[in-house]
């Protein structure tokens, strides 16, 4: 497998990147079809079903003019991360530049096989005088396992920011 880096997601990956996020989008809290951008703050309230015949398009045209590192094998994207150079944001902080990873996508059949490992030690490698944070929710087990792993510390908690019993956590690194 080898990663690739875009400064912006070129023409040649779009369609694969998209059926990635669209085979992806109801694994995510809230689903990425209920959103309407990758730095969206509301995450609650989504009215129940609301996604269930939508497509995450509003999400995919924000996060397509971002940077990626695409985790390509046998010319097939198989997995992807996403993010925003020169971050800001309330509940992050740091003296260096932050780099915001906004989406990490692996295809169902090769999870579990070190590629979103493989893709945040690319960017860390990639841009070593940088910061790197994201978030996620509290039940999403397996990023954050990945995230302790690789040394990312939690910063800030949104108790109940995705619904009953469901926070928001940025960790950063």
């Amino acid at each position: 497998m080898k990663v690739i880096y875009q400064e912006q997601l070129q023409e040649t990956y779009r369609q694969a990147v998209w059926e990635l996020t669209v085979k992806a989008d109801k694994e995510f809290v809230p689903p990425l079809s209920a959103r309407n951008s990758t730095r969206q703050d509301m995450l609650a309230g989504a009215p129940e079903g609301a996604a269930e015949e939508m497509l995450p398009g509003a999400y995919f045209r924000e996060m397509e003019n971002q940077s990626f590192l695409l985790a390509i094998e046998k010319d097939t994207v198989v997995g992807f991360l996403s993010f925003i150079p020169d971050y800001h944001s309330e509940y992050v902080k740091d003296s260096r530049e932050i780099l915001y990873v906004s989406t990490i996508i692996v295809e169902g059949g090769y999870r579990n096989q070190g590629i979103s490992h493989r893709l945040y030690d690319e960017l860390m490698a990639d841009f070593p005088d940088c910061a790197v944070a994201t978030r996620t929710w509290s039940l999403n087990d397996a990023h954050i396992h990945l995230l302790e792993k690789l040394g990312f510390d939690l910063v800030k908690r949104l108790p109940d920011d995705r619904g009953k019993g469901i926070d928001t956590v940025y960790y950063k690194r």
